[in-house]
């Protein structure tokens, strides 16, 4: 899934750090509570709710302050002690990580692989209860297989993704209304091969970005003279995307459709498996 020799090249950083506050969520806060400073991150290591170790990433080591908890109300927790994420474990937690993931290894397996093996070890004592996390976490039972099995039937081989999302207020590096942008190629086996940006495309003339529904074709010819056959293209702006933030997550689905049909969302190439799957209701499920 993942190719040994995959070529990360051209990548924009403030796309890439743009691209971190959508997949963080920290891009839909309002501005107040983006000018907020955030709380700290608390660790905490207990035994049946006595605490060993406890370390505020602000004020350092507050062991002797922060004698017991609850590791069941770490919300209450996180509000006394004004911080904002909390990783609170027992005792020889990271070594059970670190063996349950150890025994399913193997030097054969791509890297996709085995941080899912990692994945699992910690899921696992999650739901043990030998690690607790503030905010709480829904982790899905997300396996290899099913995910290499996803992928070949939605995408064929040897073929490029491209997603592009456009923001008039913005500029990237290369001076264009450009938020943020992944253009990935999987090569045959189903090995994702390159990693890129957008900004690979601006040698080859992509200078000027006037009304994205139009010149998003721009970047989809260019996409194909430097990497090959785009199997698949997401277009769209940051203020569809607050949009569909703000719908209850049950909606997305049907908020999809709306926006295809009002062009707030382009998808082209628009393939007829993933048309079938979005009709299906499973475009958004593992």
């Amino acid at each position: 899934m993942l190719d040994e020799n995959i070529q990360v090249i051209d990548i924009d950083a403030r796309q890439w750090i743009n691209l971190f506050s959508l997949l963080s969520g920290s891009y839909f806060r309002s501005g107040k509570e983006r000018k907020k400073e955030p709380g700290s991150r608390l660790f905490v290591i207990h035994e049946q709710g006595r605490v060993l170790k406890a370390w505020d990433s602000k004020r350092g080591i507050i062991t002797r302050e922060l004698k017991e908890i609850n590791p069941k109300e770490l919300k209450e927790l996180a509000k006394n002690q004004g911080t904002s994420q909390i990783l609170a474990l027992e005792p020889g937690a990271f070594c059970q990580l670190a063996r349950g993931a150890e025994k399913k290894l193997s030097l054969s397996q791509d890297y996709v692989a085995q941080i899912l093996e990692y994945y699992q070890s910690f899921r696992h004592l999650v739901l043990e209860g030998k690690i607790f996390t503030y905010p709480s976490v829904h982790l899905r039972d997300i396996r290899y297989q099913g995910l290499l099995n996803l992928l070949k039937v939605a995408v064929p081989e040897e073929r490029v993704l491209v997603w592009v999302v456009f923001d008039q207020k913005s500029r990237d590096l290369s001076g264009l209304p450009i938020f943020t942008s992944l253009i990935l190629r999987i090569r045959k086996g189903y090995q994702l091969d390159l990693l890129t940006t957008t900004d690979a495309l601006v040698e080859l003339g992509l200078e000027k970005i006037e009304d994205w529904r139009k010149d998003y074709h721009k970047i989809l010819r260019m996409a194909e003279q430097s990497f090959g056959s785009v199997f698949l293209g997401i277009f769209t702006c940051t203020e569809t995307l607050k949009e569909l933030a703000e719908r209850p997550r049950k909606e997305w689905s049907k908020a999809l459709t709306e926006f295809l049909k009002q062009d707030k969302i382009i998808i082209n190439p628009f393939p007829l498996r993933l048309k079938m799957l979005l009709r299906m209701g499973k475009f958004f499920k593992f």
